[in-house]
This record gives C-alpha cells, structure tokens and sequence, in this order.
C-alpha cells in the first residue's frame, strides 16, 4: 500500500537498536568473562607447617591419611547419626 512505510522504519529502527545495544553488551560480556578466567589460576606449591620435634614429624601425609580413615571407620556409628 502506497504510504503505508512506519512497519518498515519500525523494524529498522528496532534492529538498529539491537545492533548497537545488544551487540556490544554481548562483547563487553566477554571481555569480562575473558578477564574473569584469566586472572584465575592453580598454585601447586605445598607448605609444611610442621616444626621439628612436633609429635608425628617425620609422618608423610599419606600415613596420616590413612590413619585417620582407619579412625573414621572405627567410630563410623557416631558418624551415621
């Protein structure tokens, strides 16, 4: 129909909205998101805090492991409630 234009100047005008508001948050989501992940990271080092002389010094962590599982399972009745 002849002067019947306003559907057309209203869905470009909506596009031009999405595009400009949409889109960029889009981008600006993921630089976020980018900066978020790479400021993470793993540290692998361990600490010893034991001081010579403490009970158990000499004990590796996996002998201190395993005698606390054997501790858990004796008294595993408390821990079942």
């Amino acid at each position: 129909m002849r002067s019947y234009n306003d559907d057309l100047v209203m869905s470009l005008a909506i596009a031009c909205w999405v595009r400009d508001t949409a889109l960029t948050e889009s981008e600006k989501d993921m630089a976020y998101k980018k900066a978020m992940l790479g400021g993470v990271f793993k540290s692998t080092t361990t600490m010893n805090t034991q001081i010579k002389g403490q009970k158990f010094y000499n004990e590796t962590f996996e002998q201190k492991h395993e005698e606390e599982i054997k501790k858990t399972k004796e008294f595993l009745w408390i821990y079942k409630g």
